[in-house]
């Protein structure tokens, strides 16, 4: 008898334990679909749609999980809008962190910029993991399968977006961050010496300046007037026998074209020349000229390959490396904002 006690008063511990917890991952279950909805209608307010066809809440007892089928995400900040379209979105936290969300969707997604029915973004299948923060913010880790845009296809990209507490309101003020990293990139075309692949690609931004919503055009306005700059923190490229690492700045102009400035090293010079007069950019006469002056400024480097620590500007649409003139920007056109 005085065994069975001791055996019981533990067992009924635990029963009492699990009674608890089921409890509380009931009501917080019961809690999260309401959450959602809610979050939905308070976005609307800052002019994002969010929209799905049916949502289930799942994952007892070892974590929360949240399905969305036919998640749609619309931006109404920006004129014509922007929608990103997942046929199933699954998010899931630990009980004991709700701020932290490990999110897929094995279907794949398609972001549809600027009221087009063509895709500009698209992948096969995504993960990555959303942080939120108390007073707002947070960041977003994403790493995406066979991403492709314009023809460009990336075996690998993985994608980082930090938000700042609060939205950015004196000139200069961080809007948000981005870095990118992509890997095995399938090109359209094959410049000569360099190939239809790029081995790697990698660089991380910030977004200086208050981004108000609006017609696209009226907000690039607003950007630019406000001071509105974007940094390139670094950028790394491996293309055939090309290599380049730069940081730098990029804004607009009074006419709403690319201006910059960057410095770095480039490996390879030879290659990017070559390439520019085989696809007629440039003329055999200036490659030879343009060829001379980099080997002048070229200096060996760390791994025993010569390079070139050089600038290179945006202004007035044309490109510039160093001394030699590489050829004219094509303009940007921001007719689908003027509507």
């Amino acid at each position: 008898m005085r065994f069975s006690t001791r055996l019981l008063l533990p067992l009924f511990l635990l029963l009492l334990l699990v009674g608890a917890y089921t409890l509380y991952w009931w009501r917080v279950a019961q809690r999260l679909g309401p959450a959602v909805a809610l979050w939905a209608q308070k976005e609307r307010a800052q002019m994002i749609d969010a929209s799905w066809r049916k949502m289930e809440v799942t994952g007892y007892p070892f974590f929360f999980r949240v399905n969305l089928e036919g998640a749609v995400l619309r931006d109404r900040a920006i004129t014509p809008s922007a929608r990103l379209e997942l046929p199933l979105l699954s998010a899931r936290a630990w009980p004991w962190n709700l701020a932290e969300w490990q999110f897929s969707a094995p279907k794949g997604l398609a972001a549809l910029p600027f009221g087009s029915g063509t895709p500009g973004l698209s992948a096969a299948s995504a993960s990555g993991t959303l942080s939120l923060a108390a007073a707002g913010g947070g960041s977003l880790s994403l790493k995406l399968e066979k991403a492709g845009a314009a023809r460009v296809v990336a075996e690998e990209a993985a994608v980082r977006i930090a938000l700042p507490q609060k939205t950015p309101r004196k000139e200069g003020a961080q809007a948000f961050s981005l870095a990118v990293r992509l890997k095995e990139m399938k090109l359209p075309f094959a410049p000569a010496g360099l190939g239809g692949t790029i081995a790697k690609l990698s660089f991380a931004i910030t977004v200086k300046g208050n981004v108000a919503p609006g017609p696209i055009v009226r907000m690039a306005k607003a950007w630019r007037a406000e001071g509105g700059t974007i940094e390139l923190d670094h950028l790394r490229l491996g293309w055939g026998a090309l290599g380049a690492n730069g940081s730098g700045t990029l804004a607009l102009d009074s006419e709403l074209q690319p201006e910059g400035a960057f410095s770095g090293t480039i490996e390879g010079y030879d290659a990017v020349v070559a390439a520019l007069v085989a696809s007629g950019r440039m003329r055999r006469e200036a490659g030879g000229l343009a060829r001379i002056a980099l080997r002048l400024l070229s200096k060996m480097g760390p791994d025993g390959k010569r390079e070139i620590a050089t600038s290179l500007t945006i202004e007035h649409g044309e490109i510039s490396l160093g001394p030699a003139k590489l050829g004219r920007l094509p303009r940007l056109s921001w007719g689908l904002g003027t509507r």
